[in-house]
């Protein structure tokens, strides 16, 4: 679908810094990504298109080039203060605008989706692992252990959704084995708020472990 923009850039509103940032451009973008001032769109054959301060030219624009289109195509694109950042085709990562602080130089990919904070940016990789790069005055770029579906970014801190696990691999051996009917067994009767407990009835029993041997095997 076409791409809808509003809010400070359009409005004319006094006090507002108006760069052009809420006037949307024409097309039909994939994905959209909204910086402090800015914004970058991957259109529907791959390339960007940036707009917004950072390529303006409008007394007081904080030009740093956020808002310039690097060449190429991308999959994941992200925005943050005064940078911009992107996920190309083929994993690597890629920033531009202000990239002072470790911001020019992202990890090695390969990465699949990414994401932008203020000064920092945090990248998913294939294996489900996280890597962030750019000011870590918060921790921010003291990434989790772990596996992650999705991750996104805020000011000085960042979010990720652990990858489900199986509710029955009871001893977090990455497995569902006999170890784990074991510790079925042994809460069998009335449970409450038990985590063997895997249907919720409130009693552990063959149910239990007919769900477990469900998911019998590696998890």
């Amino acid at each position: 679908g076409t791409l809808a923009a509003w809010g400070a850039g359009r409005t004319g509103q006094s006090g507002f810094p108006h760069y052009g940032q809420s006037i949307a451009p024409a097309g039909t973008p994939a994905s959209v990504a909204a910086g402090l001032y800015h914004a970058a769109a991957i259109k529907s054959d791959g390339t960007l298109s940036c707009w917004g301060a950072g390529r303006s030219g409008l007394s007081g624009d904080p030009h740093y080039g956020q808002a310039i289109a690097p060449t190429g195509t991308f999959i994941d694109v992200a925005a943050g203060f005064y940078f911009s950042t992107g996920v190309r085709t083929g994993g690597a990562a890629t920033t531009w605008g202000s990239t002072g602080g470790g911001l020019s130089s992202p990890p090695a990919g390969p990465f699949t989706r990414i994401a932008a904070g203020a000064y920092h940016a945090g990248a998913l990789r294939p294996d489900g692992t996280i890597s962030a790069w750019g000011d870590n005055g918060f921790g921010q770029c003291e990434t989790p252990s772990g596996t992650f579906t999705a991750i996104s970014a805020g000011r000085s801190h960042s979010y990720a959704v652990r990858t489900a696990v199986c509710a029955a691999d009871l001893d977090g051996s990455s497995e569902v084995d006999f170890a784990d009917i074991g510790i079925i067994l042994l809460d069998y009767g009335p449970c409450t708020r038990c985590g063997t407990d895997l249907d919720g009835s409130g009693d552990v029993d063959f149910s239990d472990i007919a769900l477990a041997l469900l998911d019998y095997g590696p998890c």
